[in-house]
């Protein structure tokens, strides 16, 4: 409604500057030609105004996916780092489990070894 209202204001408006164009042709030629002037620049001010509008709206739109952007790369990027510590703790967690199983084969090389040697020395005696 109030697009309608604003249209139709518009409309009066541009009715009531004719009717002063026609008036002042009547009366002066000259006039009339400089209201006529003044009405085209006039319209040319209203298009520079509505097309810097456009690229205000643009760039608020442009800003707007920016930072939701920004927004997306920040949320990526601590997860990429929790997955990189989770990753650092499992691989820490693996190296532990592996130090732990070498270390038993190593002790049960070695009383292998001893056993081996004691039935050795039981069997010379």
């Amino acid at each position: 409604l109030a697009a309608i209202e604003a249209h139709r204001q518009q409309l009066a408006q541009q009715k009531a500057q004719r009717a002063v164009l026609i008036a002042a042709d009547e009366r002066n030629p000259t006039r009339a030609e400089e209201l006529k002037d003044a009405e085209f620049q006039h319209q040319d001010l209203k298009q520079e105004d509505q097309f810097k509008a456009g690229i205000a709206d643009k760039d608020a739109l442009d800003q707007a996916e920016f930072a939701e952007r920004q927004s997306e790369l920040q949320v990526e990027k601590t997860q990429l780092e929790s997955a990189r510590e989770a990753h650092d703790h499992a691989e820490a967690a693996a190296r532990k489990r592996y130090t732990a199983a070498r270390a038993a084969v190593v002790k049960a090389k070695d009383a292998l070894r001893d056993a081996l040697a004691e039935q050795d020395a039981q069997e010379e005696e």
